[in-house]
């Protein structure tokens, strides 16, 4: 069996070839992995957080965030 995560097009080649050989497959492709900041988040740790998650695990896309979706209003305490 064969399992493979990564964009769409790559995952639709994966599974054609093997359901050409007659193999087991699972092919996940377009996942996102988001980032959520809230209201009352600890600046200085979510900063750090989102540069960890969206650069440091970027050799490993299924884990890296690509989207930050901060909640509120924007106000600074």
């Amino acid at each position: 069996a064969v399992k493979f995560v990564g964009s769409s097009p790559e995952a639709n080649i994966v599974a054609t070839r093997c359901r050409n050989l007659n193999r087991r497959v699972t092919a996940l492709g377009g996942a996102k992995n988001y980032l959520i900041d809230l209201p009352n988040s600890e600046v200085e740790g979510a900063s750090y957080d989102s540069v960890v998650c969206s650069a440091g695990c970027a050799g490993q896309q299924c884990t890296a965030a690509s989207v930050l979706l901060v909640m509120g209003d924007g106000e600074q305490q």
